[in-house]
């Protein structure tokens, strides 16, 4: 399918030209490295389309844990400042569009369709390349998302990482990196990253840019003296989560009202914030909040910017929502969503859970990928449920449901079924919650994606 500049490919079409692409989102059975990932093939894509990453200044997130998260509380605070923003965010849940924003809001299908049509003929041109694969799904979405920023003219992009750091299509050659953050470090992805802290780590400090700041969220020891000598080495400036910004909850928080925000105090070397309201739950939201108020405030100091005030954050963040991170989709009964796919993610929904929600019935809707560790997962989370669905969640990558019930811990004493149908699953989770009950939602962000438009659509 050739497509050209002059008529513009329908948005549906444009989705499944893409669908053919090699795709690690969607495997995984593969080793992160050259004959996989690297950046020669978006770089080619990126100089024949005329260099549409130089066009604007970038701050680039990494991580295990939260750089999602701290992506779009970057993204916020420049936007209320002033700035013409850029957002590049993966996977989606519901739509491809999800992954491109421009001042907070989904690129339109048109903008889309417009940038797609830049991108495609030199993707067919590099399928004939004597010695290159053509680009993957990955990179040819993240080459789409530069040249939809370049055409909207934005002041800035935020960009977060698709997966490690080092050989991740977003850390292409000649990026115009003014600061980067690393998130707090987790063990995940073992099969393409490693099976360390460390070794996931050295993939991560991957983004890092010679004589360019890095903001370090908080990490174990071990690997805070890892990344902070990889910053010496390349005379990367330190902004240290703890030390150089500090977050703080500045009151209890009221117990049974989980849709009540967090009250933050902050500072950074440039100013002090008190009082700041936080609608995202989660303990784990006030250092993604404080590596995004790092990188904000080392990009206004870069542009010659006065630092952020205190009215411009509360305005930044006041309304913020991210799906899929403990987001509160319905109520009686309660359903929380949330994509956690490893053990660290789990105890943050298990502390959210503890936290903010009202003693009541509680029902997992779970389905989980084969990569991950799910019996670790499990142990956290079952034994706090009265009852498990063991549901689908649509990826090739899914694990079959009754090997899911085969890891069931021993300490889980409630009801736990099996219903493939993902949509029959959340009926079933509400009716046994009742009205005054909590269905979670969680594993994979694939079941999340699908239970959303399920949920929506039911509130229609």
């Amino acid at each position: 399918m050739t497509m050209h500049h002059k008529t513009l490919p329908r948005f549906e079409e444009a989705v499944e030209y893409l669908s053919a692409f090699t795709n690690y989102e969607r495997v995984t059975d593969y080793k992160v490295g050259p004959a996989t990932m690297g950046t020669e093939r978006i770089e080619e894509l990126l100089k024949r389309l005329g260099l549409p990453h130089t066009s604007a200044p970038v701050l680039h997130i990494a991580g295990t844990k939260g750089k999602g998260s701290t992506a779009h509380l970057t993204e916020r605070l420049l936007n209320a400042k002033g700035y013409k923003t850029g957002l590049f965010t993966s996977p989606h849940l519901e739509s491809i569009l999800e992954r491109f924003r421009i001042n907070g809001k989904p690129l339109g299908e048109e903008g889309f369709c417009e940038a797609f049509a830049k991108v495609q003929p030199h993707v067919e041109a590099m399928k004939n390349h004597p010695r290159m694969k053509p680009p993957t799904y990955f990179e040819t979405i993240t080459a789409i998302g530069f040249v939809a920023f370049q055409q909207a003219e934005v002041d800035a992009v935020v960009l977060e990482v698709g997966l490690g750091g080092r050989l991740d299509a977003t850390n292409v050659h000649g990026l115009p990196v003014i600061a980067s953050a690393i998130s707090t470090i987790s063990i995940d992805h073992t099969k393409q990253l490693g099976n360390t802290l460390l070794e996931i780590a050295g993939e991560k400090a991957g983004i890092m840019r010679e004589s360019t700041p890095v903001v370090l969220g908080p990490q174990e020891s071990s690997v805070m003296a890892f990344l902070k000598e990889c910053a010496k080495t390349l005379d990367c400036h330190v902004i240290a989560v703890g030390k150089d910004v500090t977050v703080s909850l500045r009151s209890e928080l009221p117990a049974n009202a989980p849709e009540a925000p967090q009250r933050l105090d902050l500072s950074t070397w440039r100013s002090r914030h008190y009082d700041v309201p936080l609608p995202l739950m989660g303990a784990h939201q006030l250092n993604n909040a404080a590596v995004a108020l790092g990188l904000a405030e080392r990009f206004l100091e870069w542009d010659n910017n006065g630092p952020l005030d205190t009215a411009t954050i509360r305005k930044a963040w006041r309304s913020i929502h991210i799906p899929g991170r403990l987001e509160i989709m319905d109520r009686e009964p309660w359903i929380l969503l949330d994509g956690a796919h490893n053990p660290a993610s789990a105890w943050a929904i298990s502390e959210a859970v503890y936290e903010r929600f009202p003693p009541c019935p509680r029902t997992m809707v779970f389905s989980v990928n084969r990569d991950k560790d799910c019996k670790g997962m499990l142990r956290i989370l079952a034994p706090m449920m009265d009852n498990v669905i063991i549901t689908t969640n649509g990826s090739p990558r899914g694990t079959a449901p009754d090997e899911i019930m085969a890891l069931m811990p021993e300490q889980f004493g409630g009801k736990a079924v099996i219903e493939e149908d993902i949509g029959k699953a959340i009926e079933l989770g509400r009716e046994m919650a009742d009205k005054a009950g909590l269905v979670i939602i969680t594993g994979s962000l694939y079941l999340v994606g699908k239970a959303r438009t399920i949920v929506n659509k039911d509130a229609d």
